[in-house]
C-alpha cells in the first residue's frame, strides 16, 4: 500500500508542478517558491514509498 500511495502521490505532486511551470515561461520568480515546493515534495513522496516519476541520473 505504501509503494502504491507514494507512486500516485509523486505523480500527481509532479503534474502539478509541471503545470505550475508552464507560467513561469512568462512570469519566473512569483510561480518558482511554488513549483520548486511541488517538485522537492515529490522527489519526497517518492523516496517515501519507493516509486514515482524521479530516476538516479547516470552520469
Amino acid at each position: 500500500m505504501r509503494r502504491a500511495t507514494g507512486f500516485a502521490v509523486s505523480w500527481l505532486l509532479f503534474g502539478i508542478g509541471h503545470i505550475v511551470s508552464r507560467p513561469m515561461l512568462w512570469w519566473d520568480w512569483p510561480v518558482y517558491p511554488v513549483y520548486n515546493w511541488l517538485m522537492l515534495a515529490s522527489c519526497g513522496v517518492q523516496d517515501w514509498g519507493g516509486s514515482g516519476p524521479w530516476e538516479v541520473a547516470n552520469d
